[in-house]
């Protein structure tokens, strides 16, 4: 919960893992599935002395030490990917994704390459016979980088990947990590090969890259957001056999969000981020606050304003929650998500009428609106709207004479 969070202090439970991460694996060896258990971690007890004493771990922390100990015990070819089952919603449940931030290309390096090799660079910008001395660094790497942005972007995902990987074979040596300019050019090799690793469903091997990435350039927000956003999407796989697992990948991302909004607290993104965090955790009232700082912020954003709206129901201020969600539905009448909210209220205030008929179309417009997963997991809804609904079409079934409202009859104001 929020009460665990060091205020204006940069959080993450990775950051000194990543440090050993980054010194340690030289060459890179990708991580195998097999280390990110299903199940919450066990406490890691230790004696000392005549006491005994117990560390707890986040699951972040596990897997990036799991991912330091299969280095030391097998070699890189004994490393093997097992065949895991992922948690895939049904077609038309598919939860709402972000996607990790925009790539961008890297500046020049004076840093050194091994030109004896072929290299992917060498094809691009002369075919096989060009030579690959003639080639600058920045050309060299630009064209890597241009490469494997456009990979992705034609949804190459594994061409893509690895170009990436290319880039950080040739430049991560010793005297690279000596320069600033170099370990940037590395941690944007490294985050870019941990999208496209998203984007292939390898997110234990994202979040190591995510992780190497922050230790290059720990002062990089967007790198902070990325590891997050994986965290996320962990959290949710997680939701089908541990909701406390789940939880402890929520709170690893709510710890990068929040240190992503130290380095960057003028973007709006970061703080609804974090508010729908601790929505899921179910820390309305620090929610709340992150979601009027990014609304003042961003104040034309509607999204925001409804989050506002939803969290004071759910903290009893009912009132001022009907109020803004009949004005957002007064400007976007086709905002089915808010509508849906109005219906609720309109019903429990005695507005049955209207309230059945805003749920009719609303549900209509939006047939996903009718499961509730889909309002806790991908749009985040307090458990206060929830409930409310439930008792809505409950209401509905029990009176079979409401059918005759909520599907033949209109009022003639129903805003």
């Amino acid at each position: 919960m929020a009460d665990e969070r060091r205020d204006g202090q940069p959080l993450s439970a990775g950051v000194s893992i990543g440090a050993a991460l980054a010194a340690a694996l030289l060459p890179f060896t990708p991580l195998p599935e097999s280390l990110a258990a299903a199940s919450p971690p066990p406490a890691i007890a230790s004696d000392a002395g005549s006491s005994k004493s117990t560390e707890i771990r986040g699951p972040l922390e596990e897997l990036l030490l799991g991912t330091l100990q299969a280095q030391a015990d097998v070699g890189p070819s004994e490393l093997i990917t097992p065949i895991t089952r992922d948690y895939a919603a049904p077609a038309d449940l598919q939860p709402r994704r972000r996607l990790p931030v925009e790539q961008k290309y890297v500046e020049q390096t004076q840093q050194p390459v091994d030109t004896t090799k072929p290299s992917r660079t060498v094809e691009l910008l002369g075919g096989p016979g060009a030579s690959p001395g003639r080639l600058s660094e920045f050309q060299r790497q630009y064209s890597l980088f241009k490469a494997g942005l456009e990979e992705t972007a034609k949804f190459d995902f594994k061409e893509a990947e690895g170009i990436f990987t290319e880039i950080i074979d040739s430049y991560e040596t010793p005297k690279a990590k000596e320069s600033e300019r170099a370990r940037f050019m590395l941690a944007r090799a490294y985050t870019d090969r941990g999208n496209t690793r998203v984007s292939l469903g390898e997110l234990n091997k994202a979040l190591v890259d995510y992780s190497c990435a922050i230790e290059y350039a720990p002062d990089e927000a967007d790198f902070w957001l990325n590891r997050a956003i994986a965290c996320e999407q962990k959290a949710e796989q997680s939701l089908t056999s541990s909701l406390q697992f789940a939880n402890q990948w929520y709170k690893e991302a709510l710890e990068d969000y929040e240190h992503a909004l130290v380095l960057k607290p003028s973007d709006p993104r970061l703080y609804a981020n974090t508010g729908e965090i601790l929505t899921l955790l179910e820390d309305f009232d620090a929610a709340l606050e992150k979601f009027r700082q990014a609304s003042a912020l961003a104040p034309s954003n509607v999204a925001y304003k409804a989050r506002i709206a939803l969290l004071d129901a759910q903290l009893g201020d009912v009132r001022r929650s009907h109020f803004i969600i009949n004005d957002i539905v007064r400007r976007s009448p086709d905002y089915w998500e808010m509508v849906l909210a109005k219906s609720m209220l309109d019903w429990n205030v005695g507005r049955f009428a209207e309230g059945a008929y805003l749920y009719d179309i609303s549900v209509q417009e939006n047939p996903l609106l009718l499961d509730d997963r889909h309002l806790v997991r991908d749009l985040r809804w307090p458990p206060y709207f929830v409930e409310g609904l439930r008792n809505l079409r409950m209401a509905g079934e029990k009176n079979r004479a409401l059918e005759k409202v909520l599907f033949f009859e209109t009022p003639q104001e129903f805003y």
